[in-house]
């Protein structure tokens, strides 16, 4: 399995089921001394020694394992994070989704994005207009609403898509996507409104891979890709992206490479659109200069990606070819890279993404020393940048751009998990531990995800007795449930 234990891979996203809600202890009526006259005399007082420990709750201990020495006190000063932030007030509809997005509460997403598309508002209407059998008619002129109300609406149908995702309800996902009436998939002579981004088509292609419908899927991205306008390069290197990313999880190399060579043929021009299209390049003085630096970037991405595949079939010569190709091509193109750029996460994390690659090449050759020490260097790379916040990104679920990248956080915890298979592989049991704990304590939020989670359970089993090891999977499994994170299940804290 991707990113258990066994094998260093990169970021990837598992949709564990059940939903948790917060720990609800029942408090015990206080009985009064006076209610009733003392008929037996009492009890002697029990004396414990005070070498005994007393015993601890759960909830004490999740509390003791979170206040533990850790990277977020000891440098960067901050306070233990105990329990999860309060929901900011006064926020509703797609703004109190999106709060639930970076939260992870994908059983309150699914809820809160079901209310919005159906309730009797304008998004409700333009949900209702994109339906095969609606349940009422729109309320308002749907094609006279303002555009953001319509992209809005959008955004949320795709984020209650990743949440029924994510919580593996993929009868209900197919159910969801049957509903739309601009799917091609649906009906061949369907008409997609002009304002409705493609990325949406995208999603109801993939869908069909979760129903098992692999080879439906492909022909349906491929029927997307032919609707797609020439000069809409941006989009159609999005349903290339999916499409690679599906021969590649069939293990079809050959498709798999075809379209990604396809991908960096559409770079160029795909990155001339999204500097027209983006309001934050349209004063810049030297647009040349700015698409050169970002062709670059998203040309190492390809080449990143045709590495890691071709690191699952061994052909590590190759692979090292393009990891130093993609090196010396942004070593020539950081020289010269324009302010405006700055701040993009092309540019920001790209070579922390070159020293985690380099660490799956080591570790393929089973030298992990060298591959820990690339992924230390890469994780040095990322602390000194302090880009760790968990922000609500909606590229990540929308598939808006050129190239979806890993979040600092995702890289973050790649660089960690996969330390920590360094160390194990090199015997050092403890330091495997310590380091994905570690990761833990520094944000629940952003760190505990499905496989740290089967990782760190999976080193418990190896490193104590069955007791000592279940003790603390159920404070792992507390943790989780304290912190509403709605996408672990119980699986990945192997408890019976």
């Amino acid at each position: 399995a991707p990113g258990v234990v066994g094998t260093a891979t990169t970021a990837a996203n598992n949709y564990p089921p059940p939903i948790h809600t917060s720990p609800n202890v029942p408090t015990k009526p206080i009985a009064s001394a006076t209610a009733a006259g003392m008929t037996t005399p009492p009890r002697r007082v029990k004396v414990t020694s005070a070498t005994v420990s007393p015993a601890r709750t759960l909830d004490s201990q999740a509390d003791a394992f979170l206040s533990a020495p850790s990277y977020r006190t000891n440098q960067l000063g901050l306070e233990p994070v105990l329990r999860p932030l309060p929901l900011p007030p006064g926020e509703e509809g797609v703004q109190r989704v999106r709060t639930l997005v970076e939260r992870r509460a994908w059983g309150d997403v699914l809820k809160l994005s079901a209310n919005v598309l159906h309730s009797g508002n304008p998004h409700a209407d333009v949900y209702s207009s994109l339906l095969l059998l609606p349940t009422f008619a729109p309320k308002s002129d749907v094609e006279a609403l303002p555009l953001p109300m319509k992209l809005e609406t959008a955004e949320v149908m795709a984020l209650h898509c990743h949440a029924l995702l994510k919580l593996r309800r993929y009868a209900d996902l197919e159910k969801e996507v049957a509903k739309w009436n601009f799917l091609f998939q649906n009906d061949a002579s369907a008409v997609s409104p002009d304002w409705l981004p493609w990325s949406i088509h995208i999603l109801g292609a993939q869908s069909l891979q979760y129903t098992g419908e692999f080879d439906h899927a492909a022909d349906v991205l491929q029927d997307v890709q032919s609707r797609i306008p020439p000069e809409d390069a941006s989009a159609l290197a999005s349903v290339n992206i999916a499409l690679a990313n599906l021969y590649i999880r069939q293990e079809q190399w050959r498709l798999a490479f075809g379209t990604l060579d396809r991908i960096s043929d559409l770079i160029p021009a795909a990155t001339k659109q999204e500097i027209i299209e983006s309001s934050n390049y349209s004063s810049m003085p030297n647009p040349t200069a700015l698409k050169s630096t970002l062709a670059a970037a998203y040309q190492c991405e390809v080449r990143f990606r045709q590495g890691k595949a071709l690191l699952q079939i061994g052909a590590l010569p190759q692979v090292a070819e393009l990891f130093e190709y993609a090196r010396k091509e942004w070593t020539f193109a950081n020289e010269q890279i324009p302010q405006e750029l700055a701040s993009h996460p092309a540019v920001v994390l790209m070579f922390c993404q070159m020293e985690v690659n380099e660490g799956l090449f080591y570790f393929a050759q089973n030298n992990y020393d060298h591959a820990l020490s690339s992924f230390e260097k890469g994780l040095g790379i990322l602390q000194s940048q302090d880009l760790l916040t968990q922000k609500y990104n909606p590229n990540a679920y929308l598939g808006t751009g050129v190239l979806c990248f890993d979040t600092p956080s995702e890289l973050y915890s790649e660089c960690v998990n996969n330390m920590a298979l360094c160390n194990l592989y090199g015997c050092k049991m403890q330091n495997a531990v310590s380091q994905l704990e570690d990761l833990v304590r520094s944000d629940p939020t952003a760190f505990l995800t499905e496989r740290v989670a089967f990782n760190l359970c999976t080193l418990y089993e190896l490193g104590a007795d069955s007791a000592v090891s279940a003790r603390r999977k159920r404070v792992l499994q507390l943790i989780a449930k304290r912190f509403f994170l709605h996408d672990i299940g119980p699986e990945s804290f192997r408890v019976s």
